[in-house]
């Protein structure tokens, strides 16, 4: 959980990937939140950014 963080209070994620920052940001935000919840949006935040590259990547192996 402490890398998850660290990852979105880095300031080019936070602009690259905005829809979960603002929780990571707030004092105590996650442990008033479903922690299993903000994961999942965390990764599925990532896949979307990065989803033309995974599909690249598949249609090469």
């Amino acid at each position: 959980m402490a890398k998850l963080t660290n990852f979105y209070l880095n300031k080019q994620n936070e602009i690259n990937l905005p829809r979960l920052a603002k929780f990571f940001k707030e004092k105590n935000m996650l442990e008033r939140e479903n922690r299993t919840w903000v994961i999942n949006l965390a990764i599925k935040e990532l896949f979307e950014s990065l989803e033309s590259e995974i599909i690249d990547f598949e249609n090469n192996n």
